[in-house]
């Protein structure tokens, strides 16, 4: 059986003493069958009882053992079978709970540290009781600790020098001491304070003589050596020692005080030095020593020299220094002694330095101000005091005669001005616009630089005001930005440099510098290239490389961007305005171009508004051509081209006109002109907006030459005939009629043989005669021509109308004058009545004269059939060859309002007598502005009553059935008069004011049967201009618009049947000429 190493307590753990008060003991050996039952007995007594386990093991756990002490024998017992066994052997257990007790001795004798034993080990020891020997003592002093080992109660180690020299002088440390006896009780810490006092007492010696030097009077009596202490015990020694002699005192609230008698000073030599020495050792034991010099001087000091500075020019805030030599140590008392000094024009004082003095050496400092100058040398004028007492340590005075002054000549003193700057610019980027050298900046706080003298201040003044300030590096220059921003504006920039000395140099050139932050504005560029407005304002432009201008500052960069993307730049001239021409070609389409200005000083502006730019190179596709007939002299050209395009027309390699596409790129054009028969090459080309042209589309087309007449077969006649033959100049007489009415409408006679077809064509429909009178008894028809509108006369063979000025080919037809006039074969064919002159017989017919004579045709024709047809003799009146004595009674006035005079009637015939024909009187005024295309002609001469028919020409008949009364003149009439023409008529003139309306016979005032009415078999209502309605005037209907126009269908040959329809056609020659007018198309919607 064992203690428990764990209840074993002290230095082991296996020594069985312990100071425990429960305890543990383990065993083993006991009988091998489970649950043995084991006891522990303590010097006998039963105490504890356990159980073994199978292998005979037991452990004794937390036994009491409190109440035992010192050595206590332990033994145990098994129980088997009800019967215990004898003791085992015995262990043997010391118990002690009584702790030791451990003390310090004094430290160092005083437990204070001084600087001596700090240098040193020092021994710690102790004491102890209650403890075994060989017990370890531990010692801790500053957080170190040492051990010792308790031998007889007592002991003791050494703390090395290193360990004390660390505590901190001054401090307080406590050592401790800690003791465990074997059986781990602890003795009670043991501690000893101790303090640190290495600093040494302060010892001082006072001035003795009260300076130290020992004259001859001082030396005559003992003179007073005394001191102070500090951090010194009262009655501590002090010893004082001089010239090897030994004198001493003791210290009284930290003072000492010794004399030194009058002999031992005598003793001592003059003019030389000796040293007091005071000793003293405070309670700790540190020493301390004082010394004092003292001097024995028995002779006034006095000057020996002056060393100047060395020669060189001085300058503004140096030093010039010079020392005086004394001829002994020398101590300055109040004032302030000075060397004065000869600076040019001016005395300036060095000042005494004492810093820079020793006892026997003054020296004495002039600072160079600004402005002095003495370019010749400075000059020594003498040693000044000042209220100062100079005397050396016997209080002798000084002598101040200067003796031994050195070279001063080449001392010069100089104050320089520096220059004044030079080169001062914008730096850097502060410079901005296109320049960086123009001053022109919109940099508001812009950064300087320039040159000034090295290290020199530069003061920057804007407008003369000083602004900040920099300094030049060694090289002079600099460079400052300002702090304050500009206002916008000119400003003037100097400079002035400060040297060093503070001298201000005189003002640099002025920099001028303008300040410009104004942002330009640019309005959206013009296109100056030819351009087109769009529908939406766009410009469009054919031109791949356009110009462009605006306005915007004077002298700003324009960036021009197009689709936001910069195509180049323009600068504006003085007056604001930049121009720029493209150099690549813009692709076709929409642009959309801006311009950004960028002035002088790079100032950017905003984009302009947009200006809106299609570019169309690409010309239109050729337009389809096509005819709105196949047949005919006048067809519509039409098709399609590109939308709005102008389509220009061409006839065999000739333009005839042109025709604006609409939306949907429809055209037509109505020519202007009939096409004379042949075969035509018809092409059109579209040109866009912007006059890109394309390729001609073609068609062609062709006009056949119209039908033969037709084979007319001549009525018989009550003997009265009138043969149209063409022979030239014959006479034929007259005869009053009879006044008998003609029941068969008259023969025209045998027809000529037609000559060959003569053609007219051209757009102005004006027909010209040269000589109707004088026709070529050949039947070759002299032709007349006038802006194009030819009529050719022959002697009525064939004859074709082609044009659309309406040509007429006519044979010679005869007729005699009525009322005087001369008849011819050629004035005869449509020879005038009374009223017309010789020759006027065409005449009448297209100038609104009285008319073919003063009835028949000729106020048809030529006064817009304003005497009626019929109002007068017929066609030719009386005359012999004529129709007859006049075509009836009452007419209706195809012409009054229709061709713009006033709608007169037919007027009233005589009776056909069958024999010469009387005619009745011929009422009707050929009046109207009608010419053959509707409006050519004056007012028409008025006709006298008709003259009677001719011997051979029997009576028309009696009654006419009303003409074209309705139908609007399509053209103005000019001024016309007997024998006058169309020739000078224009195309398309409104309508003139109506001649005087005529009446006819039996008719009312300004009545006229069939007005506005279309006789019995003329064309159809529809489109006729018999059905349009009439002016507000009365006199006809107003002007309306032409076919080639509006775009309305074509007229139809109303007119020109109407005229048919009244005469008929009595022979080959009539029918010749009335089958001409009833193909004849007149050129207006609404002619007549």
């Amino acid at each position: 059986m064992a203690l428990a190493p764990a209840s074993d307590t002290g230095n082991s753990n296996t020594d069985n003493i312990t100071k425990a008060s429960s305890v543990t003991f383990d065993g083993s050996g006991a009988n091998a069958n489970a649950n043995t039952t084991v006891r522990l007995y303590a010097n006998g007594s039963l105490v504890a009882t356990t159980t073994a386990d199978a292998s005979g093991a037991y452990s004794f756990a937390g036994v009491d053992v409190s109440g035992l002490s010192g050595a206590v024998d332990f033994t145990v017992r098994q129980v088997i079978a009800g019967m215990e066994s004898a003791d085992s052997a015995v262990r043997t257990v010391t118990f002690d709970r009584t702790a030791p007790t451990v003390a310090i001795t004094t430290v160092m004798g005083d437990n204070v540290l001084n600087a001596a034993e700090s240098a040193v080990p020092q021994t710690v020891a102790g004491t102890a009781t209650g403890v075994e020997d060989g017990q370890t003592v531990t010692v801790t002093l500053n957080g170190k600790s040492y051990s010792a080992t308790v031998t007889n109660n007592a002991w003791s180690l050494s703390i090395p020098s290193a360990d004390l020299l660390a505590l901190p002088d001054g401090g307080t440390y406590t050592i401790t001491a800690d003791l465990a006896d074997v059986a781990g009780n602890t003795a009670v810490q043991a501690t000893r304070s101790v303090s640190v006092d290495r600093t040494p007492p302060i010892l001082a010696i006072a001035t003795v003589a009260g300076d130290n030097v020992l004259n001859a009077a001082d030396s005559a009596v003992g003179q007073t050596v005394s001191g102070v202490t500090n951090g010194v015990e009262d009655g501590q020694t002090v010893t004082v020692t001089l010239n090897g002699k030994t004198y001493s005192t003791t210290v009284t609230n930290n003072r000492w005080s010794l004399t030194v008698p009058s002999g031992d000073l005598l003793g001592l030599t003059d003019g030389a030095t000796y040293t007091v020495t005071a000793s003293l050792t405070d309670a700790a034991g540190n020493p301390n020593q004082a010394t004092r010099s003292v001097s024995v001087d028995r002779t006034p000091p006095s000057v020996v020299s002056v060393t100047p500075p060395p020669a060189r020019t001085y300058l503004p805030g140096e030093t010039v220094s010079f020392f005086v030599q004394l001829s002994e140590a020398s101590i300055i008392t109040g004032g302030n002694p000075v060397l004065e000094l000869a600076v040019g024009s001016e005395i300036r004082n060095a000042a005494y330095n004492a810093a820079g003095s020793t006892g026997t050496l003054l020296r004495f400092d002039y600072v160079v101000p600004v402005g002095d100058r003495a370019p010749r040398g400075i000059a020594v004028l003498g040693l000044a005091l000042n209220g100062s007492i100079v005397t050396d340590a016997a209080q002798g005075a000084l002598v101040t005669t200067l003796k031994g002054v050195g070279d001063t000549s080449q001392v010069r003193i100089d104050t320089p001005i520096p220059a004044k700057p030079v080169g001062t610019a914008l730096s850097g980027l502060s410079d901005s616009g296109v320049s960086a050298t123009d001053r022109l900046t919109n940099v508001t706080r812009p950064t300087l630089s320039g040159t000034a003298e090295a290290n020199a201040t530069v003061t920057v003044l804007v407008d003369g005001k000083a602004v900040g300030t920099t300094i030049a590096d060694e090289n002079g220059f600099w460079v400052h930005r300002l702090q304050t921003a500009l206002t916008d504006g000119t400003h003037s920039i100097t400079t002035t440099a400060t040297n060093r000395f503070g001298i201000v140099s005189d003002p640099s050139d002025a920099l001028t510098v303008v300040i410009d932050t104004a942002v330009p504005v640019a309005p959206a560029p013009s296109v100056t290239s030819t351009t087109v407005a769009g529908a939406a304002g766009e410009r469009i432009s054919r031109i791949a490389t356009p110009s462009l201008a605006g306005t915007t500052e004077a002298g700003s960069t324009v960036n021009v961007l197009v689709d936001g993307k910069v195509a180049g730049t323009a600068v504006a001239d003085a007056n604001g305005t930049w121009l720029f021409q493209f150099t690549a070609a813009l692709a076709d389409g929409t642009h959309s171009v801006q311009v950004q200005a960028t002035d002088s000083a790079g100032n950017a502006g905003s984009l302009s508004a947009v200006t809106t730019l299609t570019i169309d190179t690409t010309p239109p596709v050729a337009p389809t051509v096509t005819l709105n007939t196949t047949a005919g002299s006048t067809p519509v050209v039409q098709g399609t081209a590109e939308a709005n395009s102008l389509v220009s027309v061409t006839i065999n390699g000739q333009p005839v006109g042109t025709a604006r596409a609409n939306a949907t790129g429809a055209w037509q054009l109505a020519l202007a002109a009939d096409l004379s028969v042949g075969s035509y090459v018809i092409s059109a080309k579209a040109s866009d907006a912007v006059g890109n042209t394309g390729n001609a589309g073609t068609t062609t087309y062709s006009v056949a030459p119209p039908p033969p007449p037709p084979v007319v077969v001549a009525a018989a006649s009550t003997g009265n005939t009138t043969t149209a033959a063409s022979s030239s100049n014959s006479t034929v007489a007259t005869a009053a009629g009879t006044g008998t009415t003609q029941t068969v409408g008259p023969t025209l006679g045998t027809a000529p043989t037609l000559p060959s077809l003569q053609t007219s064509s051209d757009a102005g429909r004006v027909i010209t005669s040269s000589s109707i009178g004088s026709g070529s008894g050949a039947g070759n028809g002299n032709s007349s021509t006038d802006a194009g509108r030819s009529i050719t006369i022959g002697s009525i063979g064939n004859s074709t109308s082609s044009d659309a000025g309406r040509s007429i080919t006519i044979s010679a037809m005869g007729g005699a004058p009525s009322g005087g006039g001369t008849a011819s074969s050629s004035s005869g064919v449509l020879g005038g009545g009374t009223g017309g002159s010789s020759g006027s017989g065409l005449s009448g017919v297209v100038s609104g004269g009285s008319g073919l004579g003063s009835g028949g045709l000729g106020g048809g024709l030529g006064g817009g059939l304003g005497a009626g047809i019929g109002g007068g003799p017929g066609l030719g009146g009386a005359a012999s060859g004529g129709i007859g004595a006049g075509l009836g009674a009452t007419g209706a006035g195809v012409g009054g309002g229709a061709f713009g005079g006033a709608p007169v009637g037919l007027g009233t015939g005589g009776p056909a007598t069958g024999g010469p024909a009387a005619g009745g009187a011929a009422t009707g005024i050929g009046t109207g502005n009608g010419g053959l295309n509707g409006g050519v002609g004056g007012p028409a001469g008025a006709t006298s009553g008709g003259t009677p028919g001719g011997s051979a020409a029997p009576g028309g008949p009696g009654i006419a059935p009303g003409g074209l009364g309705g139908a609007p003149g399509n053209r103005p009439g000019g001024q016309a008069g007997p024998g006058s023409t169309i020739e000078n008529a224009p195309t398309n003139r409104p309508g003139g004011q109506a001649g005087p309306q005529g009446q006819p016979q039996g008719q009312p005032q300004g009545q006229a049967p069939g007005r506005g009415q279309p006789s019995s078999g003329d064309a159809p209502a529809g489109g006729d201009p018999g059905n349009a309605p009439a002016a507000p005037d009365g006199q006809g209907q107003a002007p309306s618009p032409r076919a080639d126009l509006d775009g309305s269908s074509p007229a139809r040959p109303a007119f020109s049947r109407q005229v048919a329809q009244i005469h008929g056609a009595a022979d080959a020659q009539a029918a010749a000429l009335l089958a001409a007018l009833t193909s004849h198309v007149p050129p207006g919607s609404r002619a007549a």
